[in-house]
């Protein structure tokens, strides 16, 4: 029973921590590579970067008027 609830917590975390830090790695690289600013992070509501990911989109917002 214990290792159950290990195993279901550890699948917890890593959905809710590991993921959002794999695609926010993910989208930061494909807009580096291809220098398009336009593109936005998105996440779950829940995941605990979203916080970070609305302020880079933030960032990329002001990027994008400055360069206009």
């Amino acid at each position: 029973m214990i290792l159950a609830v290990m195993v279901w917590w550890a699948l917890f975390l890593s959905h809710r921590f590991i993921g959002p830090f794999e695609r926010l790695e993910r989208e930061l690289d494909r807009m580096t590579k291809s220098a398009d600013y336009s593109r936005r992070i998105t996440l779950r509501k829940k995941d605990d970067l979203k916080p970070i990911a609305d302020k880079l989109n933030a960032l990329l917002d002001a990027i994008q008027r400055k360069a206009r």
